[in-house]
């Protein structure tokens, strides 16, 4: 928020916030600039009052700080003050034309090669019916469309390549890793199998969203009037206290129901080396069955790659065995071989 923002409080107890004393915007909570400011930081900071400052004609910038991009005039509502509402203005200001995928790209190249740093793709139109939305924002996000777009892929890199060859150190070169095959299926050295991975595709794909860090069925608690409390929430995502991936938190529920905590507790998994071969077993519940084909029909629904969430799935199984190496020893050999086999067999997939 600049110096000039200031908010005081009607009578009803709604917050009264303006910038020029003109304008004033009414909300029962904190200004939206006060919580973007928390959330990004510094560069947002500077960048409203670069805003304000062009608003007011106090500052000249050599592309513009803001863009607002319609990629069609589609909306299902009538808003009295909006042209699309009225059918004399309708048809005389609002055309059946939509932007192409690669105009837009054009755009936002064009913005990123002046640092523009904001954009709404919203005017007179209501931009989720537009079809793959989400590749819009993902593209804008990725070529620096916002403050904080490095920062992201930073985390993510961190949080998925650089945490996982961290944690494999300790299996490598040991017995348990030079197992050749696990249930009949040919597996190389954790570390062979780890550089398979496209780490570029998992960080470019990553969504920026609110996160709960450890979003397993066990930490999703369910009240009798159907309210759903989230518990046991993660402190951050990287190095950020607020914005993690989407896909990783719905990997975490993948992960939590394919094994879950019961069936670590009452043991209900099994492995049997011999030689360089082993043998895992585990009990699969049918409830969780049904609910991990309730989670790929989510990811249908709402265009998120179900592979994708299985790949980070299967991703933590490796990334946790370190953990119980002392205290669950065999979960900690099983949860690895099951990593290694289930990765193993997703990256063979894709060589086909």
């Amino acid at each position: 928020m600049t110096e000039k923002e200031y908010h005081t409080e009607t009578d009803d107890g709604m917050k009264k916030f303006t910038s020029d004393g003109k304008v004033k915007m009414l909300s029962t909570e904190a200004d939206v600039n006060q919580k973007l400011s928390s959330i990004i930081g510094e560069k947002f900071i500077e960048y409203r009052k670069k805003f304000e400052a062009a608003s007011n004609f106090q500052l000249e910038t050599e592309f513009p700080l803001y863009i607002q991009i319609e990629l069609h005039q589609i909306c299902n509502l009538k808003c009295p003050m909006c042209s699309i509402g009225h059918p004399d203005e309708n048809q005389k200001y609002v055309s059946d034309d939509k932007m192409s995928w690669e105009t837009y790209k054009k755009v936002i190249l064009e913005c990123e090669k002046y640092g523009c740093p904001s954009m709404n793709p919203q005017g007179i139109n209501e931009p989720l019916l537009t079809p793959d939305f989400e590749k819009y924002i993902k593209f804008a996000s990725i070529n620096n469309i916002s403050n904080n777009s490095k920062k992201f892929q930073n985390d993510c890199e961190y949080m998925y390549k650089t945490k996982t060859y961290e944690r494999i150190k300790i299996f490598q070169n040991q017995d348990i890793d030079n197992i050749s095959y696990i249930n009949g299926i040919f597996v190389e050295p954790i570390i062979n199998i780890i550089n398979k991975i496209d780490w570029n595709k998992i960080i470019s794909t990553a969504i920026p969203a609110n996160f709960h860090g450890d979003l397993q069925p066990e930490n999703i608690i369910v009240s009798k009037d159907n309210t759903v409390f989230l518990i046991d929430w993660r402190e951050s995502f990287g190095t950020d206290l607020n914005i993690g991936d989407l896909y990783y938190d719905l990997s975490k529920l993948y992960h939590g129901l394919l094994i879950n905590g019961t069936i670590v507790k009452e043991k209900k998994f099994s492995v049997n080396i011999e030689n360089n071969q082993a043998k895992i077993s585990y009990l699969s519940k049918d409830n969780l069955i049904e609910f991990n084909k309730k989670l790929e029909l989510f990811c249908q629904n709402h265009q998120i790659e179900y592979n994708h969430v299985k790949l980070l799935g299967i991703l933590h199984y490796v990334n946790i065995a370190e953990f119980y190496m002392k205290t669950e020893p065999e979960y900690s050999k099983f949860i690895f071989l099951l990593g290694k086999l289930l990765m193993s067999e997703y990256l063979n997939k894709l060589e086909k």
